[in-house]
């Protein structure tokens, strides 16, 4: 999960916290402005560990170096050349076709730029209604809800012994 810009530590905070709660864990900031680290990890409980591990870079190109696909995050409705998928379907294409990726999330006032999205080579767009802006925070939490299901995270293979169900 790559942070562009992010200016509150809070919603990087609530990233760090969805990071952890559906399995993942590699988190990188791009510029963050005015970052402070207490304020992130204050929205982040049980997730410091993301917080402290998060890996900051200077460009875009940087912060999404060795990943073969880079999938940009947007609500707005966008016009280009590149795929466009819904975040199931870019989801389950990160398991089903498991290349190194990059889900990238763009500031919290503007979203990503054109520069930014040249980097990319698709766009996940999230589904809304007449609101169209998401929380950075909250979309990150959508993303990694659905790379957790998409992995089939957390659900048992076969039920504990006795006949018993497995443990939640």
């Amino acid at each position: 999960i790559v942070l562009i810009r992010p200016q509150q530590p809070g919603n990087v905070g609530l990233a760090a916290r969805a990071l952890a709660n559906h399995g993942l864990s590699r988190l990188v900031l791009v510029q963050p402005e005015g970052f402070d680290v207490d304020r992130a990890r204050w929205m982040a409980p049980k997730a410091h560990h993301i917080i402290d591990g998060a890996r900051f870079c200077s460009t875009v190109q940087e912060a999404v170096d060795g990943a073969v696909r880079v999938i940009a995050t947007s609500a707005r409705p966008r016009r280009w050349d590149r795929p466009v998928w819904t975040p199931k379907e870019a989801s389950d294409l990160a398991f089903s076709d498991p290349v190194p990726t990059a889900f990238v999330f763009g500031p919290e006032d503007a979203g990503l730029s054109t520069e930014d999205l040249m980097a990319c080579h698709g766009i996940m767009s999230f589904p809304t209604a007449e609101v169209r802006c998401m929380n950075l925070g909250q979309a990150v939490t959508v993303t990694c809800a659905n790379l957790c299901a998409s992995q089939g995270a957390g659900l048992p293979d076969e039920p504990g012994p006795a006949g018993e169900p497995a443990p939640a």
